[in-house]
């Protein structure tokens, strides 16, 4: 069975799941919701998004993660 065209809907804000949609040669449309592992290739504004908030930095730093150091 052949996949004539397959839809990137949506991309959840932090990336993590993605909605699409596979029309059939037949003319069936399949939409479903899938939890994302990994990119092989991302879409460039997902690629671009990503790279921004690597590039960003920490949003605060609260001290160091052992109550009993300083």
């Amino acid at each position: 069975m052949a996949r004539s065209k397959t839809r990137l809907l949506k991309v959840s804000d932090d990336c993590r799941y993605v909605h699409v949609q596979i029309e059939q040669d037949n003319g069936d449309i399949i939409q479903g919701r899938y939890s994302l592992f990994c990119w092989d290739k991302p879409p460039q504004d997902v690629l671009d998004s990503m790279e921004a908030a690597v590039k960003s930095g920490p949003v605060g730093i609260i001290g160091p993660m052992d109550p009993n150091k300083s």
